[in-house]
């Protein structure tokens, strides 16, 4: 993987280009932020168009406000799942490390520590991220 990145760079380089790098998590949290954001703005378009439509077009507007409502409710359910799941690692993980902690002595305890705070840090800077 690692040379692979590296002939990548070398080769957008001699063309003049640029390699922007994005971890997954954050490309995929941005989406589902998108998307909610689009299913919103869809639905308000719709509730304008529902103002100014005639009976026989009220069913249908309505079908599809449902329909967005439901996409909408459904991104922000996955969200708060993925969210809970997160946390629940990141305990299972910490206490993972604690437990190491605990029986060792010395550099081997500061090591575990370290690696516990880092755990509680690298999660307090993901939420903000989506």
């Amino acid at each position: 993987m690692g040379r692979f990145r590296f002939s990548l760079d070398t080769r957008m380089e001699r063309i003049g280009g640029v390699v922007f790098r994005r971890a997954r998590t954050l490309v995929k949290n941005l989406q589902d932020d998108r998307d909610a954001a689009a299913h919103r703005v869809e639905m308000e378009q719709l509730k304008a168009e529902r103002a100014q439509a005639k009976a026989d077009r009220l069913a249908k507007i309505d079908a599809r406000i449902d329909s967005l409502r439901t996409k909408l409710e459904n991104t922000i359910e996955r969200q708060r799942v993925k969210m809970q799941m997160r946390e629940r690692e990141r305990e299972a993980r910490i206490q993972a490390l604690q437990a190491k902690a605990d029986q060792a002595q010395g550099a081997i305890r500061r090591c575990q520590e370290a690696r516990i705070a880092a755990v509680r840090r690298d999660y307090e800077e993901k939420p903000a991220l989506g």
